[in-house]
């Protein structure tokens, strides 16, 4: 069996120089490895850091809900003017909230069911404290009820501020609380007339 012994001693020589020709350098190997190992923790720590501010940013738009689901305005009494038609209208306005409340504007009006709403707005009150109820009077020619009397709790709608200052609020007059994602421009004097 000299041939076979030959035969495999110069496969095995072959496979020896093959194996030694080949320099595999495991070192670079390893640092590639630790490379995307670091690579795949910034990652990591990228995507953990960025659902910890949408989850602070969720929190902080909660907390700005709840503050506005505290403020809340309402007709708290009507009275005739003598011989004027004209009826005097207080409005009580309440921020029951722990922070103030800005920037707030209200309106009173008469039978707002129809296209045609007649209303009086409040003077701006530029601030409203916490925990606080102010009242307010205006003067506004209200619509015949359904017996013919006068309307005995006219609607009231409130825009306002939150205590960030960033998100404004609208109190309707049925009572449902909508933040204000439009331009400033809109807060004019028949803002109310133009919200749905």
């Amino acid at each position: 069996y000299p041939s076979l012994a030959r035969t495999v001693a110069t496969q095995g020589y072959a496979c020896h120089a093959a194996l030694v020709g080949l320099h595999i350098q495991w070192g670079d190997v390893a640092t590639w490895v630790g490379g995307l190992g670091t690579a795949f923790a910034l990652f990591l720590t990228w995507r953990l850091l960025k659902i910890t501010r949408d989850e602070q940013r969720t929190a902080q738009e909660e907390k700005r809900q709840d503050q506005a689901r505290l403020v809340s305005a309402w007709c708290d009494h009507v009275e005739q003017k003598p011989g004027t038609g004209l009826h005097t209208v207080t409005v009580k306005l309440q921020n029951f909230s722990d922070e103030p409340i800005y920037g707030l504007r209200a309106a009173v009006g008469a039978s707002w069911s129809r296209d045609e709403v007649q209303y009086a707005e409040l003077a701006l009150i530029y601030i409203i404290p916490p925990k606080s109820t102010k009242k307010h009077e205006t003067s506004l020619l209200l619509g015949p009820a359904q017996d013919g009397s006068s309307e005995p709790e006219p609607p009231v709608e409130i825009i306002f501020y939150d205590a960030t200052r960033r998100g404004l609020w609208l109190r309707n007059r049925f009572g449902s609380l909508v933040e204000i994602r439009d331009d400033e421009s809109r807060f004019t004097n028949n803002f109310f007339q133009e919200v749905d």
